[in-house]
């Protein structure tokens, strides 16, 4: 059992548990009820080596003559498995900016605002090292998970 403050965000309880942690690391919300196999997920997350995977639903339809809302856009590759960049409507004005690195990277995108993040990751356990150095870094959902979607597809210099 490790206890953070209240007002502690996600990633610091997850740095204050890493002694107890042992390997990648599933992490949901209290709430969360799923009939997707949990187990179906892990193995997709270590058969592609991935730093986190992020579970998505479908957003229910809106009811008969409203206009669909968005409150998020999330960015997939073209096969739609890769997520590689996700805003919050209310960061984005009406607007989504995408890095260039991203683009170049990955050529086709798909820009989805039916779908939704159901707060269930699973992470690897480099992540907890890379908490340690970005003490900043004090929110999953909002700090950690967009510093490695932003970091996924830059190049790194050859020397």
């Amino acid at each position: 059992l490790v206890v953070v403050p209240d007002d502690a965000g996600t990633a610091v309880a997850l740095l204050a548990a890493k002694p107890k942690v042992r390997g990648d690391v599933l992490v949901m919300s209290v709430d969360l009820i799923t009939d997707v196999p949990l187990q179906k997920l892990a193995d997709t997350h270590h058969l592609r080596g991935a730093a986190a995977t992020v579970l998505l639903k479908e957003r229910a339809a809106p009811r008969e003559g409203k206009p669909p809302k968005w409150e998020e856009a999330l960015v997939l590759d073209a096969t739609k498995e890769q997520l590689l960049y996700m805003a919050a409507a209310t960061d984005c004005d009406g607007h989504l900016a995408l890095r260039n690195s991203l683009l170049l990277a990955h050529g086709h995108v798909a820009i989805c605002t039916t779908l939704t993040d159901v707060h269930c990751y699973i992470l690897a356990r480099w992540v907890f090292d890379l908490l340690e150095q970005r003490l900043e870094l004090s929110n999953l959902r909002y700090e950690l998970l967009p510093f490695l979607l932003r970091h996924q597809y830059i190049r790194t210099r050859q020397p």
